[in-house]
């Protein structure tokens, strides 16, 4: 899926709210807010490359008993796979009252 632009002169409000009914996410917005709070070396745990990539749908991560889902951005290396997931709603990412 194509990362989508915004449109000039669209509030940023508003350009969430349109993502968010689409299951995404303001790409470059994520990645700033990732590399504000992930500090050097950003090298993977596992096979100890940076090379990442952040996909462009939110994730849902489910409680066992599936009451609640935490909307997540997920990074994967793309040397061996290894993902992270970061919580949008504490990178700031979502609509006002989404969750």
């Amino acid at each position: 899926m194509a990362q989508q632009q915004k449109p000039p002169g669209m509030p940023q409000r508003k350009w969430r709210e349109l993502l968010w009914t689409q299951g995404q996410f303001d790409h470059e917005e994520a990645v700033r807010e990732i590399n504000k709070r992930w500090k050097e070396p950003r090298v993977c745990p596992v096979c100890h490359q940076n090379n990442w990539a952040v996909s462009p749908e939110i994730v849902r991560l489910w409680t066992a008993r599936l009451k609640n889902a935490y909307p997540c951005v997920n990074m994967v290396c793309q040397n061996c796979g290894h993902t992270m997931l970061f919580n949008a709603a504490v990178l700031n990412l979502l609509p006002e009252g989404k969750s």
